[in-house]
């Protein structure tokens, strides 16, 4: 560091930041920030990674844990087995009952078979993935200045494997609700026309547009959509409906065209960040919420 040049930065960053000098200063941090100097060609290689040098006054291990953002999405876990799935594909219909028309002397049968009607899936295809890394305490021992930085380096390692599972695991997470999500659009919108609607695929825009009595250059653009507070409004009026509806038993919302039906305690709801954030800050801000709000 050039010790002479930081009283004259430090001067002129101190009159742009109150006002006594309105230029824009272009100022040169390299000689005051130490961004780091990676290891490129070094005698003092540790033999392990060809990267520690030998010895460090001062270590500090980039270790932190991560959690991906869809790991509420695993449900189970099961090994050396196949795993079944039984369900009913249609309930039992109605039907008079006599036990209110008998007739002195008729004769009445009970013993008519009435077959249930389900299936059952089996799931015996799985896929597994590992991480690998090597450790070698012996090559690597050296690098350090004691046992602890030893195994916090280690540990380090580890997490790298985990945080690599993890964000591997999430990847897959995204994959299959980006899936979910296109077969259910297929099978409402064969055609996948942007500008058409259905009963599980549904375009807020349009029902927003329909519902307002909004046509040609009056209605709301994708663009616009959600930058306007009465279009998110809607949106969430009718996700908060839907969560109603698809608590109810119906045909309707699967693909499948089966009765099914998702208590509340079994729904999950995940929400784009863009339309979760703006329903936060354009709604709830108004009701005096200071968290949603700048002070």
């Amino acid at each position: 560091m050039k010790w002479e040049q930081v009283s004259t930065l430090v001067n002129n960053t101190t009159k742009e930041m109150i006002g006594e000098e309105a230029t824009l200063l272009n100022n040169d941090l390299s000689n005051v920030i130490d961004v780091g100097t990676q290891i490129f060609n070094n005698q003092s290689y540790d033999a392990f990674t060809k990267k520690l040098l030998d010895r460090i006054t001062r270590v500090i291990f980039v270790d932190r844990k991560y959690t991906g953002a869809m790991a509420k999405l695993r449900r189970d876990s099961w090994e050396y087995g196949i795993k079944e799935k039984i369900y009913m594909t249609e309930i039992p219909q109605a039907k008079d009952d006599e036990s209110y028309l008998l007739q002195d002397g008729a004769s009445y049968d009970d013993n008519i078979f009435s077959q249930p009607a389900c299936a059952a899936k089996f799931y015996q295809t799985a896929a597994s993935f590992r991480v690998d890394i090597s450790v070698t305490e012996k090559q690597a021992r050296t690098a350090f200045s004691n046992r602890n930085e030893l195994n916090s380096f280690v540990s380090m390692l580890f997490n790298a494997c985990d945080t690599s599972i993890e964000l591997k695991l999430e990847s897959l997470a995204k994959a299959t609700v980006a899936s979910l999500i296109a077969n259910t659009i297929y099978d409402d919108i064969p055609d996948l026309a942007p500008q058409k609607g259905g009963v599980k695929a549904v375009n807020l825009l349009k029902e927003y547009n329909t519902a307002m009595g909004l046509t040609g250059d009056s209605a709301l653009s994708v663009a616009d959509a959600l930058y306007t507070p009465d279009f998110i409004k809607f949106a969430v009026l009718i996700i908060s409906e839907y969560l109603d509806k698809i608590a109810t038993a119906s045909k309707l919302f699967n693909c499948g065209d089966m009765l099914r039906f998702t208590p509340k305690n079994k729904q999950m709801l995940l929400l784009s960040s863009f339309l979760k954030r703006r329903a936060d800050v354009y709604l709830q801000s108004t009701t005096f919420n200071e968290q949603y709000t700048v002070r």
